[in-house]
């Protein structure tokens, strides 16, 4: 039987939305592998990954992590 949904850290969010040169390809690979599964965020993770970087200027950061949320599921 086994999990279907994976709730996703802040952490992995953040690497996998930014393409980190170190643990970008090791979180998109990790994801990649994992067929069958449905991966989610909280409301928590959302808060937590944007506050984190709220001092960020950077308009395309905002646009792709905005875009990231909009588009996962979310524990509601």
């Amino acid at each position: 039987m086994g999990l279907k949904r994976v709730y996703l850290d802040a952490c992995i969010v953040i690497y996998f939305v930014e393409a980190h040169p170190l643990f970008g390809p090791v979180v998109t690979n990790a994801l990649s592998k994992s067929p069958g599964k449905i991966f989610c965020i909280s409301p928590w993770l959302s808060l937590n990954a944007l506050w984190c970087r709220c001092g960020r200027t950077d308009r395309f950061w905002w646009i792709d992590m905005s875009s990231f949320f909009a588009n996962a599921n979310s524990l509601k």
